[in-house]
């Protein structure tokens, strides 16, 4: 029973943590049209993941509460897909049907005034750039 509550206080304050990162990593973006804040959050959480799992670890409370909670609460997959539908449902709008809250919704956000190429943009960094940025910190290759 320690180890349970040991394990859930680690996730908890894990999690915290990382939200409260990618909060700070956002806001210090700013608020432009393009996810730029997400895509920031994304790379220094695969940089971090990648340089943690540079030394081989035993699977412990250290790594439930950085690897598991604060990584991945820094690094978003559920808002970075939600970026790229609200720029192609800003596109999409006049052609489909949608709920009136969820018009006012996109057509208020910032990013539904980007286009497809936008959300392929988005798209295509996220994954490269992550994937480059886990290979730097497995290599403990610092860019910053």
């Amino acid at each position: 029973m320690k180890n349970c509550t040991l394990i859930i206080l680690c996730l908890f304050f894990g999690a915290s943590a990382g939200a409260l990162v990618r909060a700070e990593i956002v806001s210090a973006a700013g608020h432009t049209a393009f996810p730029l804040g997400i895509l920031l959050a994304n790379m220094l959480g695969s940089f971090l993941l990648g340089f943690y799992y540079s030394k081989k670890r035993e699977n412990s409370f250290i790594t439930i509460f950085f690897a598991t909670a604060c990584l991945g609460s820094l690094t978003t997959f559920s808002t970075f897909i939600h970026d790229i539908f609200l720029i192609a449902l800003g596109r999409a709008l006049p052609y489909v049907h949608a709920s009136a809250p969820l018009q006012a919704y996109v057509t208020q956000h910032p990013f539904s005034e980007l286009d497809l190429s936008h959300a392929l943009l988005n798209l295509g960094l996220n994954i490269v750039l992550c994937l480059v940025c886990v290979y730097l910190g497995k290599k403990r290759i610092f860019f910053l």
